[in-house]
Order: structure tokens, then sequence, then C-alpha cells
């Protein structure tokens, strides 16, 4: 599957500084990053890419540990049975 990722390089002139925004695409498999490191003379960009398998997961365990925790606190209403 190809996707367009499209990283920034923002300048803000009032403060004289520089910040790159990062171009994320996130799936049940993998996370990736793209950076835009620089850019160089000319036409040239760098381009840093980062992979992250399967972080989501870790996101989903966290709810179900959450829930869990949840449902195990909240008390059970019990029929007593009066003889």
């Amino acid at each position: 599957i190809l996707r367009t990722m499209k990283p920034e390089m923002r300048q803000y002139f009032r403060n004289q500084e520089n910040t790159s925004e990062v171009a994320l695409h996130m799936s049940l498999r993998e996370d990736v990053y793209l950076v835009l490191a620089g850019i160089e003379e000319g036409n040239r960009a760098a381009i840093k890419m980062f992979i992250n398998p399967l972080q989501v997961w870790l996101w989903i365990g966290a709810v179900m540990m959450v829930g869990g925790t949840l449902l195990s606190i909240v008390p059970l209403q019990r029929r007593v049975m009066e003889t």
C-alpha cells in the first residue's frame, strides 16, 4: 500500500526558531514516522524514517487492563434467597 506522507519544516520568524512536524501513519501492524531532518543546498532534503511495530496493541492492552480493573471494582449485586 502506497501512501503520501508530508512531513514539514516550519519557521517562526518572531521567535527565530525552526520546528519539524512529523508525518505519522498508524495501523494495527506498525506505526511509521517520517521526519524532515533538514533541507540541504539545492533541492535535496534529509528525511528520517522510524518504523515501530505493533505500537497500537500497547494502547489496546492498556485499555483492556483499565476496563478489567473497573469491572472487578464494581460490586456485583447478588440476590439473597430468603428462607
